[in-house]
């Protein structure tokens, strides 16, 4: 593959009326210059920091040798993992998935919307005779839940399609973790995408547990790659200190130490909402740390004004807003009124301007409310600048992990600490089998 430009596809910028926070910004960067050079100078000792590369060309191409392989062979495409494996799959193909796709299968996330006991048997039901691949999303470990849907719907593909050919139906997608799945998997004669980094969640939509997904619904996931590479190679020329992705993880930290505790995440247009979910995944970190962090939340304009407006509304919060944009594409022109619907001189802009200044408007709404704005912006919309802007945010979190909470970033992800809490082991002892309490 060849090496991509040397510049940056997102860049950041702090609010124009903040005149102190870029100096205490680059003081700080100034303070941890060593740490800065350890884990992204010129030899990184963060796994984060090289993920973009961690992928073979040929790991790549078999990735996507089993997408078209999947596609031309399914009616519909099951995915089921994790919460978190399946938000990051979802939110790429939201911001680049075809819109109307030209034929292909129809794919339907577990977790997200079947696996209600009603609704996992109405889509067993509706499955019937179509053909079925069912795709795995592999963290640490399965929840129960997860593993409960894992069997029914492997056995709901054997019944369909014979043993033979279910090991060509289902595969399993890594997202850097030692899962024992994968390893069983492979034994059983399953196809098992692994990404030779071990990593938490955060960083899962550039491994195969976020590629793969997005190759089955038309995304080119060579472009995604491409985009994180390119940015990443855009850093190599830059002091440390200089990075954007580092001036945003110091800004947001700062911010939280003066009290602003909350980070609202908008974006220009329904289509970046899928950006802000994932950042609002990636950027989520423990309390408990040496710093004070923010808490990174959605902000949908869609949302009821009761609920969105009432933040916004009253004594000056004690927050900022990360607002990500993309230029406009062109779009359609906008008629005159001829239904009555009381806008006049809309059809005097597009509807992407309309779009735009609806966005600059939401904007104006948080600094009129008192709250700092960062702002984030994509080169283009597209599966480069979208790959580019998931490693920014990797790295974002990665750089605040390692000054507030590094085990928040050790090989084993934060759920499987949480599950050795006192849930688990009450929901081992109800799932218990008569014969193993005896054992």
């Amino acid at each position: 593959m060849a090496r991509g430009p040397r510049r940056s596809l997102v860049t950041f910028e702090f609010d124009p009326s903040d005149e102190d926070l870029p100096g205490q910004v680059q003081s700080e960067a100034s303070s941890l210059g060593s740490d800065l050079e350890r884990l992204i100078g010129r030899r990184p000792s963060a796994p984060w920091f090289s993920l973009p590369f961690a992928m073979r060309e040929g790991d790549l191409a078999r990735l996507q040798e089993v997408a078209l392989e999947l596609r031309a062979n399914s009616d519909v495409i099951l995915v089921l993992g994790s919460p978190g494996l399946e938000s990051a799959a979802h939110s790429v193909i939201r911001v680049l998935g075809p819109v109307l796709p030209e034929g292909g299968p129809r794919i339907e996330f577990i977790g997200r919307d079947w696996s209600g006991t009603m609704r996992l048997t109405r889509l067993l039901e509706w499955l019937g005779e179509r053909r079925i691949s069912l795709v795995g999303l592999v963290s640490e470990r399965f929840s129960p839940l997860d593993s409960a849907c894992l069997r029914i719907l492997h056995g709901h593909v054997e019944r369909r399609h014979g043993p033979a050919e279910t090991a060509r139906r289902v595969v399993l997608a890594g997202s850097g973790t030692q899962a024992p799945l994968s390893r069983r998997a492979r034994d059983a004669g399953l196809r098992v995408l692994e990404h030779p980094l071990p990593l938490p969640e955060p960083y899962a939509a550039l491994t195969p547990a976020g590629l793969l997904p997005a190759a089955l619904a038309g995304v080119d996931p060579t472009g995604l790659l491409e985009g994180a590479r390119s940015q990443a190679r855009s850093m190599e020329e830059q002091e440390p200190a200089s990075r954007p992705a580092v001036q945003y993880a110091l800004a947001r930290l700062l911010l939280a130490e003066a009290g602003c505790e909350l980070e609202f995440l908008g974006a220009q247009g329904p289509t970046l909402t899928g950006m802000t979910q994932e950042a609002e995944r990636i950027l989520a970190l423990p309390i408990q740390g040496s710093r004070r962090v923010p808490l990174p939340m959605l902000w949908c304009p869609q949302a009821p004004p009761s609920w969105r407006d009432s933040w916004l509304e009253g004594t000056p919060l004690k927050a900022f807003g990360t607002w990500i944009t993309a230029p406009t594409p062109e779009s359609p022109a906008i008629p005159a009124d001829s239904l009555g619907d009381g806008w006049p001189g809309l059809e005097e802009i597009s509807f992407g301007q309309l779009e735009q200044r609806q966005a600059q408007a939401e904007v104006a709404t948080w600094r009129h409310a008192g709250l700092p704005v960062l702002q984030l912006r994509m080169a283009r919309l597209d599966a480069l600048s979208t790959g580019a802007m998931l490693f920014f945010l990797q790295c974002s979190r990665g750089l605040s992990a390692a000054w507030h909470a590094p085990e928040a970033d050790a090989k084993v992800a934060l759920s499987a600490r949480h599950q050795q809490g006192k849930g688990l082991p009450a929901l081992r002892a109800a799932i218990r089998s008569p014969r193993s309490s005896e054992d």
